[in-house]
């Protein structure tokens, strides 16, 4: 009898362990990306942001991570007033590139703008301007290189 509840006891250890650790897994890229975009549609921006870092953190490389980087980024940058901290996840995107990359130059070259680094701008947007010379933002980001140009030569001893 005793050897039966030993093994009874046992068995339900195992099973209690097993439970604990389907929950300990991590959720998938996708339910994670899912969870970050409900936060933002509930206006809930920090928490967005936290599920979106967690996102990169525990699948890095993946799809869903690398779209993470980029709406980290956008979200940092008009949601919660940070264009300092829009720049790591954005430019992390950037030295790995993919489909998003259009749309993270453009976060980019907005954080650049509210950061007034007028030089590290203009030249994002000439970058831009090159590699994506058939934009909808080319005319906005040409008038905005224009404005830099003209500032820079305004100023006294520019080069």
């Amino acid at each position: 009898l005793r050897d039966r509840s030993h093994a009874h006891t046992t068995q339900g250890a195992e099973a209690d362990h097993d439970q604990e650790a389907e929950r300990a897994e991590p959720e998938s890229g996708a339910e994670l990306l899912r969870e970050a975009r409900q936060a933002m549609r509930s206006g809930q921006f920090r928490g967005a942001a936290f599920v979106y870092e967690k996102l990169i953190e525990v699948h890095v490389g993946s799809e869903e991570a690398m779209a993470a980087m980029v709406a980290l980024g956008q979200l940092r940058l008009n949601q919660l007033g940070d264009p300092r901290g829009a720049l790591k996840p954005l430019e992390a995107y950037l030295r790995h590139g993919g489909a998003l990359e259009e749309v993270a130059r453009v976060a980019r070259i907005d954080a650049l703008q509210k950061l007034r680094n007028d030089n590290s701008e203009r030249t994002a947007i000439e970058e831009f301007l090159r590699l994506h010379p058939r934009s909808f933002e080319t005319k906005r980001l040409r008038a905005r290189l224009d404005t830099l140009r003209h500032a820079r030569e305004a100023l006294p001893n520019a080069p």
